[in-house]
């Protein structure tokens, strides 16, 4: 497929608006060709993005004014999605859904304002950064060797991830765990502040510190000394 066809523009034009767009009540969905072989996806805004095993197909599905206010470009590296703030209306309106095709080349991503991205269960790798700033929600079943993660915020990371290296760092009121129990890594390094919590497993070697009221729930046979806690920051051993 030609880079002409790999949306180098935008496939949905930026429209400029200040206050709430109103809805038009037609739900529609756009169909774009996409390679797989992106290695970045950016999302701002506030956007359901997941990722599909389907061929070579992306949909943006959602009320037709709201994709007005909807910028996706997409090349052979990154998949970048934007929203205005004015997509940020009202509670009960129908939210923007974009579905991608899997990416076994994923290293990066990258989210800024209230959105949601979630990953099937498939080996990536192998490395991801996931860098997420504000109140978004990430949804991820992988394995890989390593996998860095910096929430600023109120970010909820629900990685069910087995890796050998771990990088956590985590400001604000952040959630950092999976939806069956703690991230495991074989070494890990986490660093979290605020009142964030993180629940997390390390066989082998462990290195961080805790500040704040925030929370470590750490599975394992460890030295607790050795993981730094200041002001109310607690490390506490979890089992499950």
């Amino acid at each position: 497929m030609k880079k002409a066809l790999l949306l180098s523009a935008a496939v949905i034009l930026l429209l400029g608006s200040c206050g709430p767009r109103s809805l038009s009540g037609q739900f529609e969905t756009i169909e774009k060709g996409i390679e797989r072989s992106y290695e970045t996806v950016s999302i701002k805004g506030n956007i359901d993005v997941e990722v599909v095993d389907e061929a070579n197909i992306m949909t943006v599905t959602g009320d037709s004014n709201l994709l007005k206010l909807v910028k996706i470009k997409v090349t052979n590296k990154e998949v970048k999605i934007v929203a205005t703030a004015s997509l940020l209306r009202k509670a009960d309106s129908p939210r923007v859904m974009v579905s991608l095709p899997f990416g076994p080349g994923l290293k990066e991503l990258k989210m800024d304002g209230t959105s949601s991205f979630h990953f099937p269960k498939s080996d990536i790798g192998p490395n991801l950064t996931i860098e997420t700033k504000g109140a978004n929600y990430v949804y991820a079943i992988m394995a890989m060797e390593n996998l860095v993660i910096k929430a600023d915020g109120s970010d909820k990371i629900m990685v069910d991830c087995v890796c050998d290296n771990a990088d956590i760092d985590a400001k604000g009121s952040c959630v950092i765990a999976s939806e069956k129990g703690p991230i495991c890594a074989d070494n890990l390094k986490i660093f979290i502040s605020g009142t964030s919590v993180a629940y997390v497993e390390a066989p082998g070697k462990t290195f961080g510190a805790a500040e704040g009221e925030s929370r470590i729930y750490l599975r394992g046979d460890h030295d607790y000394s050795k993981l730094k806690a200041k002001d109310k920051a607690k490390v506490i051993p979890y089992d499950i």
